[in-house]
């Protein structure tokens, strides 16, 4: 492009390879954060039942900031990092106890919460019952 430039349009191709050099940049920074959110997906997945699973252990263990990581993640998922793993880990509480698991406190440790009753303050906020009332649900429903 630069080789065939002149006086009179210098600027003009200066600016059309500058503009295409930023959309290169762009996409591939896209394409390392898109790498970046599907490790810490997968991280989050292979530690969901760890209590000690938190965006500082992941970020060391991935080796970004963990300012970093919430900034993306929050922008890619359209959900922050806490609220996404609070809802998974309540859905493999739900997923234990239709597999029968009945003692709450069990369920609460195997789902990756150190405190058995905060469990039951988060998961009455997401399902709309107790835990106890949803595993008497189940127990009804099968019999």
């Amino acid at each position: 492009s630069l080789s065939i430039a002149n006086e009179q349009n210098l600027d003009l191709v200066c600016e059309s390879v500058l503009l295409y050099s930023f959309s290169r940049l762009s996409n591939t920074i896209e394409r390392s954060e898109d790498h970046l959110i599907g490790d810490v997906l997968q991280y989050i997945q292979n530690h969901l039942s760890d209590s000690n699973l938190s965006l500082a252990s992941i970020a060391e263990d991935l080796g970004y900031n963990p300012k970093y990581i919430s900034t993306i993640f929050t922008g890619r998922m359209g959900v922050t990092y806490s609220d996404y793993v609070k809802n998974l880990r309540i859905r493999h509480a739900v997923f234990l106890m239709e597999q029968g698991i009945v003692a709450v406190k069990n369920v609460a440790f195997l789902s990756g919460f150190r405190d058995p009753l905060y469990f039951s303050k988060v998961f009455r906020k997401k399902i709309g019952c107790t835990p106890s009332q949803r595993i008497r649900e189940n127990r009804a429903e099968h019999g």
